[in-house]
């Protein structure tokens, strides 16, 4: 049988027996899941190790376990992609968090660009899809969830940034190394003062080989392709 996976951020590292009393993951191990004395479960910390778990005591404020075994895994990535995502709507800003995660970024950044639709992200939100997201899918790493920042801001601290623009050059003819960083636009696109900024710059934009696209589509389009791509 499959077992849960749950991050911790404290350090298991050699370690025998551990306790946690995060009252959120035990709810989720003792109401959600409804495990109990002798039930295994997985944990992974920051250092990228996986220990099978047994839970030695369950209780309300607190859980005890011992540990089984473990092991050192690595997350099954070609290329570390760092993402810039404009704001876009709430539900749509959290299902491109929570796919970026499962597609394996290696940081993720809000952007405030001209035409997102609001400032007050809730960052503790993004972190906890992003948490849920890890463990569900395998990873054995978090990425980085950075604070927000202006359109502008990232083109200054960042000017490698690859953004993305229906109207920039083919992927295919873009040379790729080992890290790249993409910079992805609100619904409509970028405005016209971001434009003029970007070719003031001469700031890199890319196109993908797909039809008009939504962000929260994009994103994962993007991450996909230049994650694996290759350039020639």
């Amino acid at each position: 049988m499959k077992l849960h996976r749950f991050y911790t951020q404290e350090i298991l590292t050699g370690k025998k027996e551990f306790s946690l009393v995060d009252k959120d993951l035990i709810h989720q191990l003792k109401d959600v899941f409804r495990f109990s004395k002798g039930d295994r479960v997985i944990f992974f910390d920051a250092t990228g190790v996986e220990y099978v778990s047994v839970i030695d005591t369950l209780t309300k404020k607190e859980v005890e376990f011992s540990v089984e075994s473990f092991e050192q895994k690595k997350d099954i990535v070609s290329r570390k992609v760092h993402l810039f995502l404009s704001i876009i709507k709430k539900d749509n800003l959290e299902l491109a968090v929570e796919k970026a995660t499962e597609l394996g970024v290696a940081s993720i950044t809000p952007v405030f660009s001209e035409r997102s639709q609001y400032k007050n992200v809730r960052m503790d939100r993004l972190s906890k899809i992003i948490k849920e997201a890890t463990e569900q899918c395998g990873r054995v790493t978090l990425p980085v969830l950075h604070e927000m920042k202006t359109f502008s801001e990232v083109l200054e601290e960042y000017p490698d940034v690859l953004v993305l623009h229906m109207e920039g050059k083919d992927i295919s003819d873009v040379n790729l190394s080992d890290e790249v960083k993409i910079l992805i636009g609100p619904e409509g696109g970028w405005g016209e003062k971001e434009l003029e900024i970007l070719d003031e710059k001469k700031i890199s934009t890319i196109s993908l080989p797909f039809n008009t696209l939504r962000a929260e589509t994009a994103v994962m389009a993007g991450v996909v392709l230049l994650g694996v791509f290759s350039s020639r």
